[in-house]
């Protein structure tokens, strides 16, 4: 699996460009504890608060990227919602966090 083989391709900066998946916090945080890098995207408060539950050892932060749907309807949290901006800040305020940034994809560009 991804899990598995990645960190041993030479990769020590890696993002995970699929919302936060619950069943698989505990494989991204070893490796989040294992590269120099591993950022994670997060499109709400619940996978916000699987973060704050799995805090990173060594002193490390999750690095967390804020994911955005751009309204074409793919995953993420609505640019128009007030909620994005509060999650934003939730992210920024959480000591076992970082915010690195926002990201959104906009996959109807593959037609």
């Amino acid at each position: 699996t991804l899990f598995r083989s990645v960190p041993d391709g030479g990769f020590d900066d890696i993002l995970y460009a699929y919302p936060l998946p619950f069943d698989k916090v505990e494989e991204c945080a070893v490796l989040a504890e294992r590269l120099e890098a591993f950022h994670v995207l997060v499109d709400s408060p619940e996978a916000l608060e699987q973060l704050a539950r799995r805090r990173l050892a060594k002193g490390k932060r999750w690095l967390v990227w804020l994911k955005v749907d751009c309204d074409n309807g793919r995953a993420g949290v609505k640019h128009t919602d007030p909620g994005a901006l509060a999650l934003a800040k939730a992210i920024a305020q959480l000591d076992a966090a970082e915010l690195a940034g926002v990201y959104a994809h906009c996959g109807n560009t593959y037609d």
